[in-house]
């Protein structure tokens, strides 16, 4: 059930960082919060699919603070760099979903500046 899931989750999550880093990185609190992140922008893809901007955008927003709060600990350079393209890419998709949010506001005579 949900354990093996989250096992999987986690190593293609940490693939391609080395468990012990000679830097001596801050590894738990980062994986920890990158892995919520990841979860968080997984569950805003789904709601997304099923065309439920508004809560899309919230669990985006929450992954993204997620993603903000790894910054703080230093991490290897290349886990580095896959948290900036996973920061990059939540904020180009709710981007595009405010768009998306705005016309159909538009169209529904519902219009209000978020």
């Amino acid at each position: 059930g949900e354990i093996e899931k989250g096992d999987a989750e986690e190593g293609r999550a940490t693939e391609g960082v080395p468990s012990s880093f000679s830097g001596g990185w801050e590894e738990e609190p980062a994986k920890i919060h990158s892995l919520n992140g990841l979860g968080l922008m997984f569950k805003a893809g789904i709601l997304l699919k099923e065309g439920d901007l508004e809560d899309s955008l919230r669990y985006y927003q929450k992954g993204l603070n997620e993603l903000m709060l790894v910054r703080n600990f230093r991490t290897p350079s290349q886990f580095s760099l896959q948290n900036e393209a996973s920061i990059a890419h939540i904020k180009a998709s709710m981007e595009g979903i405010r768009e998306q949010f705005r016309a159909q506001q538009v169209e529904l005579g519902e219009w209000r500046h978020p």
